[in-house]
């Protein structure tokens, strides 16, 4: 129905449905009811209120009407630019357009409809309902009002405003929590869960926070995106992409190895091999300790000290640990078996027990010789410098028939050589003492041997003889008594 000359309707044809509705009931009082209005070009401006005949001096008088129709609407809220009522006016005599005035600047007459301005929209959360007022105003300046109660139809609305408190997760820390998360749903009492991009992280009671057993490694990644949904319990959802950073931690050295595990007895100051470690943290660098002083580690190698040997037969191996320590303290250690190799090694400490033999004691035995070899089960033979000697059995002696004279030489020096089965040798030179023996005088002669008869005393000749041991002296007898010696005369 419509305001101005034309006389008022009192029936309207139903748009839902079939039959007539009755406007006005038996007090003479008109009322809309159930009418969805707004929504069909025939619907023009639409009365709740009882309807009143307007004089003209009452026109005059005011100029405009004194009652204002009353119409509910509903439109859903985070609609922009929703439709909330068509108006429909009668043109004036004149054909001078109607103007309207809207009490909420939210709103505007656009084509005839009551619009929300170009990106408004309605918050059930803010105002469930609410009141605005249209005034028409025609050409003579005659104006009607309607009042529109607009009630919002409460819509799900998705999350907004997710954040999370923190942004920093130590590395190699398993299950580190990050931070707690946090959004807001205008709905009140609706739910939101979160799910991540990353199925490292979790989210437990709102925290995020990486999985049970799960570290982080900052050489790897010094950080990650990470995005977070958050999801409302209708399947509304928003995200962020948020920067977690990976702090660094000072991290112990790792693989500690050495690439060689030997070195050769008797090799002073000698090689074992290189020691290498892993320390994660670029530019951290590692020091090397050992177990053992006898070694040491120079520009990584891990060498004997100069001047120190090993011995395999006292040690076939070592173990000897080493221990890798970073800048900032941190260490690991390993334990190597380091093998001192057998070499052949010569005989030495040579020896003879005794030191002299008997002049004229042909084959006589001087004194049994003794030597070390250090290689377990190999022989040693010997050899002499003078080949009046022999060695039998370990033992030297004057070869058979051979004997010595203390007169010609009372000492000999004579070289024994020890030699092993590898012709490794050592050498040594002993003082044989040829011992003195007492020997008879030999080689005795007369330089004379004739007398003359009848000579009382006469000389027959000289005595001589040869008695090899010096400053001894000979005497001299004869077996006839008719004869003497004098002064080596006979």
């Amino acid at each position: 129905f419509v305001y101005g000359d034309a006389p008022a309707k009192k029936k309207i044809d139903a748009w839902e449905g079939e039959g007539e509705v009755d406007l006005v009931n038996e007090s003479g009082e008109m009322a809309l009811a159930n009418l969805h209005f707004g929504t069909t070009p025939e619907a023009d401006l639409l009365k709740s209120e009882p309807l009143q005949e307007e004089t003209s001096g009452d026109a005059d008088a005011a100029g405009k009407s004194s009652d204002i129709p009353r119409v509910t609407v509903e439109v859903e809220e985070n609609l922009e630019g929703a439709v909330i009522a068509s108006l429909g006016t009668t043109a004036a005599a004149d054909g001078v357009e109607t103007t309207y005035d809207v009490s909420d600047d939210r709103f505007e007459i656009v084509d005839g409809q009551l619009v929300l301005k170009d990106g408004i929209s309605l918050d059930f959360e803010t105002d469930a309902s609410l009141d605005v007022t249209v005034t028409a105003t025609d050409a003579n300046g005659v104006t009607t009002s309607e009042a529109f109660i607009v009630d919002l139809i409460d819509v799900n609305d998705a999350p907004t405003d997710l954040e999370l408190d923190g942004n920093t997760v130590a590395e190699n820390a398993p299950g580190a929590v990050i931070g707690t998360l946090s959004s807001f749903d205008a709905d009140a009492d609706d739910s939101v869960t979160y799910t991540v991009s990353d199925d490292r992280f979790e989210v437990v009671d709102g925290e995020l926070r990486l999985v049970d057993g799960v570290s982080l490694d900052h050489e790897e990644a010094a950080s990650i995106e990470l995005t977070v949904t958050a999801t409302d319990s209708g399947g509304l959802s928003t995200q962020e992409t948020f920067t977690i950073d990976v702090t660094d931690v000072n991290e112990g050295p790792s693989d500690l190895a050495l690439d060689g595990n030997s070195v050769a007895e008797n090799d002073a100051g000698g090689g074992v091999g290189t020691l290498t470690s892993f320390d994660p943290d670029a530019g951290d660098s590692v020091t090397y300790t050992l177990s053992d002083d006898r070694f040491e580690v120079v520009d990584g190698e891990v060498r004997l000290v100069d001047g120190v040997s090993l011995n395999h037969e006292e040690a076939a191996s070592i173990e000897l640990t080493v221990t890798a320590t970073d800048s900032g303290g941190l260490s690991t250690e390993e334990t190597f078996t380091i093998d001192v190799t057998d070499v052949n090694e010569g005989p030495s400490d040579l020896s003879l027990d005794g030191s002299s033999v008997a002049e004229n004691d042909a084959g006589a035995v001087v004194g049994r010789l003794s030597s070390f070899e250090p290689d377990a089960g190999d022989s040693v033979s010997y050899t002499v410098s003078d080949d009046r000697f022999e060695v039998v059995d370990g033992e030297v002696r004057l070869v058979d028939g051979v004997s010595l004279n203390h007169e010609e030489a009372a000492s000999i020096e004579l070289t024994v050589t020890a030699t092993d089965s590898g012709g490794l040798s050592t050498e040594e030179t002993f003082t044989i003492d040829v011992s003195d023996m007492n020997e008879g005088p030999s080689d005795l002669s007369l330089d004379g041997n004739t007398v003359a008869e009848n000579d009382a005393g006469a000389t027959v000749g000289v005595l001589s003889s040869f008695d090899p041991d010096a400053g001894d002296s000979v005497t001299y007898t004869v077996s006839d008594d008719r004869f003497e010696v004098v002064d080596g005369e006979v």
